[in-house]
């Protein structure tokens, strides 16, 4: 097929949520179907983008979106326009005209777009539309809501009152739309909905570390990996380090808030920042946790310390809509203390967090292989040309 993949995003590398979903949609199905891709870039390019995703498309095009604009959408649009904000912030005539002019000249099977953020331009095309949501984000800010307090939760609740009206537009302009759980498919709102887990990629097995290092993975800039790190100092840390002395958190990925950096002050709290390598990363540790406090989806830092083959500690929202067994391929607790004695007992006992990160590596191998999830997507286009 001859399909034309959207994304806001540069899909390389891919750090954040939407990309890796978007560059193992490509790495894919590439090799399948002839792929165009047309993306926002906004500030610098990484320089081994293109050559990374070459492979996979016939066809880059990118369309710079720097951040004055971005700035200009949400100042002269926000306070009037109906759009969430996070629709506004995509808001680009030279996208538009780039899409528009492929349209024009050149026929395409298919347009898979990513993101609610991007619904905008396939509005009203005359091609079969699948759009790849990932969350609901009216659940994704409605939780926000929950645990912001201050002036930004009244951006939240606005930017909430707007997706409840805007995110079931999707069924008027999507014959099918991608959630990863089906509880972000119902609270979407809307209906012709397929249900794909996210996928993830097993490294080589390795020996997990044996020193007391507990991991978070995740992009720190985002609310609610900041919450879920504050939280688990604020609640859990103290009790952990007066337990296990030589116990250090270690806080992998890019972008961390002022108050994630703020913690480096905190004894055995190390803010590490981006690292070229998260599974490397990972398996030089001896467990990870996710002590979500918010938002929505699948966690897809849970899938891959489970793939790294560590033991992982989260909460029920963590959790969320992976299958996997609590107790037996992974630890659930919700509550501080609680929380802590998962910590406490697992960093004590090696044999107890080999075992059950062996189980939770065999558990992301059989449920979640970008393989076999591309084939679910390439059914679901067969379905949208059938109409």
């Amino acid at each position: 097929m001859k399909i034309l993949f959207l994304t806001p995003r540069l899909p390389f590398p891919p750090r954040k949520g939407d990309q890796v979903v978007a560059y193992h949609r490509l790495r894919t199905l590439g090799p399948r179907h002839d792929i165009t891709l047309l993306t926002f870039v906004e500030g610098e390019e990484d320089a081994d983008a293109e050559a990374a995703l070459r492979p996979f498309c016939s066809r880059i095009l990118k369309v710079p979106h720097p951040r004055w604009k971005i700035a200009w959408n949400l100042l002269s649009r926000g306070a009037w326009s109906r759009l969430p904000l996070q629709v506004l912030y995509f808001r680009s005539p030279a996208f538009r005209e780039c899409l528009d002019g492929l349209l024009a000249v050149e026929h395409f099977d298919l347009i898979h777009g990513f993101m609610l953020r991007l619904l905008p331009y396939v509005q009203g095309r005359d091609l079969p539309v699948l759009l790849d949501c990932n969350d609901s984000m009216q659940l994704n800010i409605g939780r926000q809501v929950e645990v912001t307090a201050g002036p930004k939760r009244w951006l939240y609740q606005e930017e909430l009152r707007r997706l409840r009206r805007y995110e079931p537009e999707v069924d008027h302009h999507a014959l099918r739309s991608i959630f990863v759980s089906p509880i972000d498919a119902e609270a979407s709102g809307a209906h012709k909905t397929l249900v794909l887990p996210l996928g993830v990629e097993i490294p080589p097995a390795r020996v997990a570390g044996a020193e007391p290092i507990i991991a978070f993975s995740g992009n720190m800039g985002y609310a609610p990996n900041v919450q879920a790190v504050e939280w688990f100092v604020r609640h859990c840390w103290a009790a952990v380090r007066q337990a296990v002395p030589g116990a250090r958190f270690r806080i992998l990925g890019g972008n961390p808030a002022p108050s994630i950096l703020a913690l480096r002050g905190v004894p055995g709290v190390q803010v590490v920042g981006r690292v070229s390598d998260m599974m490397a990363s990972l398996q030089e540790t001896a467990l990870s946790v996710a002590p979500m406090q918010s938002g929505s989806g699948m966690q897809f830092k849970v899938l891959e310390a489970m793939a790294c083959g560590l033991p992982v500690i989260t909460t029920t929202l963590g959790l969320g809509a992976i299958r996997a067994e609590p107790g037996v391929d992974l630890e659930v607790a919700d509550d501080p203390v609680a929380f802590s004695r998962s910590v406490i007992r697992l960093l004590g006992q090696e044999p107890a967090r080999r075992e059950m990160g062996a189980r939770a590596r065999a558990f992301v191998e059989f449920n979640h292989s970008w393989e076999a999830i591309a084939v679910e997507v390439e059914r679901c286009y067969r379905d949208c040309l059938a109409g």
